[in-house]
């Protein structure tokens, strides 16, 4: 795999950190033991984003699935 795509990935997944982190003081208490899982999941889906996107739409999915990512994981956790 190339270094390009796990670089972006981290950053995807840096994305996500700071989102839950800034998030953190708001979510339920059920889905906080859940932030290191979401995080790992969202390096996942930050991989295949990177892989198979197009690099036009990187910039604006980004943000969009990290936001997705978050708000699905809190859905079905709860």
């Amino acid at each position: 795999m190339n270094i390009y795509y796990m670089k972006d990935a981290l950053i995807f997944a840096a994305i996500i950190s700071i989102i839950v982190g800034i998030l953190d003081i708001s979510l339920p208490e059920k889905i906080k033991p859940h932030v290191v899982p979401i995080v790992v999941v969202s390096f996942i889906v930050g991989l295949l984003i990177q892989r198979f996107i197009p690099t036009t739409f990187k910039a604006f999915t980004a943000p969009i699935t990290a936001f997705v990512t978050v708000f699905l994981a809190s859905v079905m956790i709860s």
